[in-house]
């Protein structure tokens, strides 16, 4: 799953909310309040870098141990992928 890509669905978008400025992760009827930590992971989720390049760039960008943040979004992007915002694609050749 490490080298699986994943991708935002195309019905769901991220912007901050109006009124707190905090992310939101907005899709038809819905709107999800998100994290800093959970906003960066899903604007990394561009369908060109694999899961375990984003958990690589993040432990980089924050100083982190690779393995703790590559097993928290691997949750976090399983968990929106049951709903339908995320999708899965295998790593592009």
């Amino acid at each position: 799953m490490d080298n699986a890509v994943p991708a935002l669905a195309s019905f769901v978008r991220i912007q901050p909310d109006r009124l707190t400025g905090l992310p939101v992760l907005l899709a038809p009827e819905v709107a999800l309040e998100l994290s800093e930590s959970g906003a960066e992971i899903l604007r990394l989720c561009d369908g060109r870098r694999t899961l375990g390049d984003i958990a690589s760039h993040l432990a980089t960008e924050f100083d982190a141990p690779v393995e703790e943040i590559l097993a928290d979004a691997r949750e976090f992007l399983r968990l929106l992928s049951e709903q339908g915002y995320v999708r899965w694609a295998e790593p592009c050749p």
